[in-house]
């Protein structure tokens, strides 16, 4: 029998091989036998069971406070307000990192005693010492590509399942870190804020030849502003819906950098338009449909135009929601349809629609300047409005919605009905009543009736001789985008009156609300949360049943003592 090591005794040095005795170290096979187990005691269990135990405990209160953060984000103590988000977030960072090391280092202990012993099961199963072979995964060097190929190759049944846990390892060490993380969140906070209430200054009587005309003249102006150039007056309405909105300063005062819901009172609409013959009222002084006298807004010498589109303001009874436009036109039934001069008639075309002669209705009657190819028509349009209670919220983009309505809701009273039905009728009066500064001065129609009723710039465009209007639903949908328009004149608050003349004022209305306050928060990442929960069990339950393997062979992990021990007979 040959031992590598002469008078070889534990805890003292050997003599050094002579340089015969040295070369059978070279790559050859060793036969190895009768591995010596006499007073070898493995370790206590506690050992073992005190390494599972700290990482159970450790990941169970990591894992448990993932889950308390998954749901709502903890909110940190308010005394990490001081410090910036990066602060407190590299701080967490190194944290949690710290405290999966920790975990994972107990379990990875017992993966490494596997793959250290890992030789001396090669060596037993084989019976044979190959260097550089025998001890490939037993050595520290040894990285994840020698234990690869080693998994699929000769690796016992322990060495695969320490190698199965060191990946979890991995993963948990790699990924537990991020399930957990510092920042900013949105906290609701319960608050009371002020909203718009539409009185337009005016409890009952309102005079349009007085300051109220400032309020259709700004309306006329945001309708035109939105409609022509695609842009969005302070914010954004929900298509068929009047938001009364909170005042300019309800989000800076209450902090809020989130979004923000509150009670309103809220009116919803839907237009339906109709052609209807015109019928003198009871005196010049007014038309009638039927039902309703009006009057025209801004009364022109309508006489000198051969086309337009006029707004009607109601003249009885008061306080509707109605709105009514004459149009004056021709079509191609009226003969000698050509202007007193002789030349072609360039008008709207009525073809299709109910209409009477200009001669026969005032204010056209009896004038000799008039054609007498001229006809007109009238539009109503009902906006089928009811006001309701309702909760609306205000994101940060400016955009408003409503997030729940009901007529069994209580009513906030910032939307008297009068003042409703004073929106509605009112709301396009100044700005289809408005000339453009140029265009055919024969004609009645600026860009905005254009748009709303024509679909062209009629007054720039006179190379056709007629436009036909839209079809109604065309219409009844272009009457809820511009009247939403021009609404948003009253739906902010904006009031005035003798004493406020000429800039007006807000009015508004105490409403409960909810806003969001941006804090530190502590969150969970719900993907790297579920893969650890899914890593940390498979952990446990692989590195139980590898107990009484650890136990064996932790005397003969790959150690400079277990090498000495060993009996290494040369090959003959």
């Amino acid at each position: 029998m040959y031992s590598p090591l002469k008078n070889y005794k534990p805890g003292h040095l050997a003599e050094p091989l002579d340089r015969f005795e040295q070369t059978w170290l070279k790559p050859e096979l060793r036969v190895v036998k009768d591995y010596p187990q006499l007073g070898y005691s493995p370790p206590p269990s506690w050992r073992f069971f005190l390494y599972i135990s700290g990482f159970v405990i450790l990941e169970s209160l990591f894992l448990l406070l993932a889950a308390v953060c998954l749901p709502r984000p903890l909110i940190l103590n308010k005394m990490l307000s001081d410090y910036s988000l990066p602060e407190v977030k590299g701080a967490f960072t190194i944290l949690l990192i710290f405290w999966q090391t920790l975990s994972t280092v107990l379990v990875k202990s017992i993966v490494m005693d596997i793959f250290s012993s890992e030789w001396h099961e090669q060596a037993a199963r084989s019976g044979v010492l190959i260097p550089r072979e025998t001890d490939k995964v037993s050595t520290l060097t040894a990285g994840y590509r020698e234990k690869i190929t080693y998994f699929f190759s000769k690796g016992s049944g322990a060495f695969r399942i320490a190698f199965i846990i060191s990946l979890f390892l991995l993963a948990i060490g790699g990924l537990a870190p991020g399930s957990l993380g510092v920042s900013t969140v949105l906290i609701d906070k319960k608050t009371t804020i002020r909203v718009a209430k539409l009185t337009m200054g005016y409890e009952q009587t309102v005079d349009f030849s007085g300051p109220f005309s400032l309020i259709l003249e700004r309306a006329g102006k945001i309708t035109t502003t939105e409609q022509t150039e695609n842009t969005t007056f302070k914010y954004a309405m929900p298509s068929n819906w009047i938001i009364p909105t909170p005042g300019s300063n309800s989000m800076t005062d209450n902090n809020s950098t989130g979004s923000m819901t509150y009670f309103s009172d809220l009116v919803h609409f839907n237009y339906s338009c109709s052609w209807k013959i015109p019928l003198s009222g009871i005196d010049n002084g007014t038309i009638s449909d039927g039902n309703v006298d009006w009057g025209i807004f801004i009364a022109p010498d309508v006489t000198v135009y051969r086309a337009g589109i006029f707004p009607l303001l109601s003249a009885g009874p008061a306080n509707i929601s109605l709105s009514a436009y004459i149009f004056l036109g021709s079509n191609s039934t009226v003969p000698n349809a050509r202007n007193p001069d002789e030349s072609p008639l360039s008008g709207i075309n009525l073809d299709d629609l109910p209409t009477d002669s200009a001669t026969d209705f005032y204010p056209w009657k009896g004038s000799n300047e008039t054609s007498s190819a001229l006809l007109v028509t009238m539009l109503v349009c009902d906006p089928h409005m009811h006001i309701i209670g309702g909760q609306a919220s205000l994101a940060v983009n400016r955009s408003l919605t409503v997030l729940s309505e009901s007529s069994e809701l209580p009513l906030l009273g910032n939307i008297p009905s009068d003042a409703a039905n004073l929106m509605f009728s009112s709301a396009l009066l100044d700005g289809l009543s408005t000339p453009d500064l140029y265009g055919d001065t024969n004609s009645f129609v600026n860009g905005l009736s254009s748009l709303l009723f024509l679909g062209r710039n009629y007054e720039l465009d006179v190379s056709n001789s007629s436009v036909q209007p839209f079809s109604l639903d065309i219409i009844n949908r272009k009457m809820n985008a511009f009247v939403l328009s021009g609404t948003k004149a009253f739906s902010d608050g904006y009031a005035v009156d003798d004493d406020s003349v000429p800039f007006g004022i807000f009015m508004n209305a105490r409403t409960n609300a909810t806003i969001q306050e941006q804090q530190l928060g502590l969150v969970t990442s719900k993907p790297l949360f579920i893969i650890t929960c899914g890593c940390v069990p498979l952990v446990i339950i692989l590195t139980l049943a590898m107990y009484t393997e650890w136990r064996r062979r932790k005397g003969y992990i790959f150690s400079l003592e277990s090498l000495l021990e060993a009996k290494l007979i040369k090959e003959d």
